[in-house]
């Protein structure tokens, strides 16, 4: 009797255990998972849990969106808040930490558009507060990612690019100080960002002074 006890308890915890598995690894029809879930439906408070049960923080949807793009087009400030202190979390962690890696990861993963999460963040589809922008670039800085290789799929356009179309004037100041390479970086037509159209008086002063600064 008390082994057939002992089975039926070691059955009952294989199963709770393939159940967990299951979760972590299921998606629905949209190719989500409980994380894209989460942040489609702001429940924000549920985001540094899964993470932590290892829900992928990179797997894309249907649309090729992570978690952090739903988040972010959503306009979910709470779920964009729990992500912020996943980075700050992650900041003392060692750079093969698979926290890290996969946050780091984050920032070059794009969606169907041809945007990545700090992309999709500076174009202001979901009205993202700027100071949430702000720390998203500042860890991105920190990170010393890449960011000639942050390009938008089919225009080539540069993060500068798209923070000249967009008039975001801080931030086109933050990256001209730390990425100035980028103020001569073309798009796939050759245009750097002083060519963009749209410029602003204001906009075109800050690439003038830093372009004026980087040469001294």
């Amino acid at each position: 009797m008390a082994y057939s006890d002992k089975m039926e308890e070691e059955m009952k915890v294989a199963l709770k255990n393939f159940a967990c598995d299951m979760m972590l690894v299921g998606r629905n029809a949209r190719r989500e998972n409980l994380l894209h879930y989460a942040c489609q439906h702001n429940l924000y408070f549920l985001i540094g849990p899964f993470v932590k049960q290892g829900y992928a923080l990179c797997q894309q949807d249907i649309e090729g969106q992570t978690a952090l793009h739903v988040a972010i087009i959503k306009g979910h400030d709470k779920c964009l808040e729990e992500f912020l202190r996943l980075f700050e979390s992650c900041k003392c962690l060692h750079e093969d930490h698979p926290l890290k890696r996969n946050i780091v990861r984050l920032f070059f993963i794009y969606n169907h558009r041809g945007y990545t999460v700090l992309h999709e963040a500076v174009r202001g589809v979901g009205n993202i507060p700027l100071p949430y922008i702000r720390k998203m670039l500042e860890f991105a800085l920190e990170s010393q990612l890449d960011f000639l290789d942050m390009e938008i799929l089919g225009s080539g356009d540069t993060l500068l690019h798209l923070i000249v179309q967009h008039n975001r004037t801080e931030l086109a100041q933050m990256v001209c100080q730390r990425i100035p390479e980028l103020l001569k970086h073309p798009n796939y037509a050759g245009e750097v960002p002083t060519d963009v159209a749209c410029i602003t008086p204001e906009m075109q002063r800050i690439l003038k002074t830093a372009i004026y600064s980087s040469r001294n």
